[in-house]
């Protein structure tokens, strides 16, 4: 850390570029990359530059609040009604590394559906090797329009140091563009700090430890509630996820299935 901190001392500490170095864009054109202090922030800005009222989300679940959430309160939502199909309002959010359906691609692909891939959890492998036949390749959408592509790829540093976080990108810059709008509600500039710092931790020379970290954290976290479900077979259950960090738990009671949501409520009573 000794040649980052002297980077620090002889910088100016003022707002630096707008929107983020240059070299958190390398190899791809700047223009066609966002920077933002962390994904939550950019998922606020995708969900707010390309959604409207009437557009319909479709989006995996279990996985994160804010992807089912934010669209939902853009009125991005039709209730579940049905309704004429217009492709150019649809949405696909799909959560990596879970979702690697090729299928979705190809209809996406047919019918000119724009796809943001959430790709925050590609790298968190960690029950699973690239040897393992059914390790999930990337997916290829290079079929897709431009305009039908968004990717939101953030790296987040090792435990007490998550001040490292990247953002969206696209090859269509108007769909850049129609997030960066939105930013100057947000932010100013992201952090040099942050910049920095995460420059050095994604060195070449120092991503293979970052991802070993996480993943090691996330195998000892995954351990803390199988041995709770497994200590109770009787009422709950769950496929062990061997990716990301989201897994889905059903409980039941006397062979019927429990409402999930009705037993969390009674649990914060």
């Amino acid at each position: 850390m000794a040649s980052l901190s002297t980077k620090f001392l002889s910088r100016a500490m003022d707002y630096g570029p707008q929107y983020g170095s240059e070299q958190l864009s390398t190899p791809l054109s700047p223009e066609n990359v966002l920077v933002t202090p962390g994904a939550s922030l950019a998922n606020f800005l995708i969900f707010y530059g390309m959604y409207d009222r009437g557009d319909h989300d479709i989006c995996q679940y279990p996985t994160y609040q804010q992807p089912y959430t934010q669209p939902t309160a853009l009125r991005a939502d039709n209730g579940y009604r049905f309704h004429i199909l217009d492709h150019d309002k649809f949405r696909v959010l799909l959560d990596h590394p879970p979702s690697t359906l090729k299928s979705i691609v190809q209809i996406a692909r047919e019918h000119s559906i724009t796809i943001i891939r959430d790709e925050v959890y590609r790298p968190l492998f960690h029950s699973i090797t690239p040897a393992d036949p059914e390790f999930p390749p990337i997916r290829d959408d290079s079929g897709l329009r431009e305009r039908d592509r968004l990717r939101l790829d953030v790296q987040s540093l090792p435990p007490r140091r998550h001040s490292g976080r990247l953002a969206l990108a696209s090859p269509n810059v108007d769909l850049v563009r129609a997030c960066e709008a939105w930013r100057a509600y947000t932010i100013v500039s992201a952090s040099q700090i942050d910049r920095q710092i995460a420059l050095y931790a994604l060195h070449e020379g120092r991503l293979h430890n970052l991802l070993k970290s996480n993943n090691a954290l996330a195998r000892h976290n995954l351990a803390l509630p199988e041995g709770v479900i497994e200590q109770n077979r009787w009422a709950c259950e769950s496929a062990k996820p061997v990716a990301g960090s989201v897994a889905c738990v059903r409980f039941s009671k006397m062979g019927r299935l429990v409402d999930d949501v009705v037993f969390r409520e009674k649990l914060f009573e």
